[in-house]
């Protein structure tokens, strides 16, 4: 990023431009490192090692995707999972998922109801979510 900032700086361009394209370097390292912070949490608490990306973020939930190339393996049938924070303290859910909404609701569960309520299932039949998909 140093080697863009010196280009934009020694460029012909009118101060504002160079204005403009100096904030969007700078936004730009903050994201980055802000991802990785994000990355090196998921890695820590949940202990996975073939993170894939991170789906959403905030200050209470992280949902990531792992990846596998093997058909036959879980995270491949499964690749969604997250972490949350409760009591101060970042935990894992358990439970592999499919898709986004069923991780979400999962979430939700495990979270703000407790272990083995079974919201997020009847939650599922209600919205009409097949888990196997």
């Amino acid at each position: 990023m140093d080697v863009l900032e010196n280009l934009i700086e020694k460029s012909d361009l009118p101060q504002f431009q160079k204005n403009s394209l100096k904030g969007f370097t700078i936004r730009s390292k903050e994201r980055e490192l802000e991802n990785f912070k994000i990355r090196n949490l998921v890695e820590e608490v949940a202990k996975v090692k073939n993170l894939s990306e991170i789906l959403f973020s905030n200050d209470e939930v992280i949902f990531y995707s792992v990846n596998s190339k093997d058909e036959n393996n879980w995270d491949y049938k499964y690749p969604i999972r997250s972490i949350y924070l409760k009591n101060e303290r970042w935990n894992r859910t358990n439970t592999v998922c499919p898709s986004l909404d069923v991780a979400f609701l999962i979430y939700l569960e495990k979270k703000y109801i407790g272990e083995n309520s079974e919201f997020s299932y009847f939650a599922m039949k209600i919205l009409g979510i097949d888990s196997e998909n």
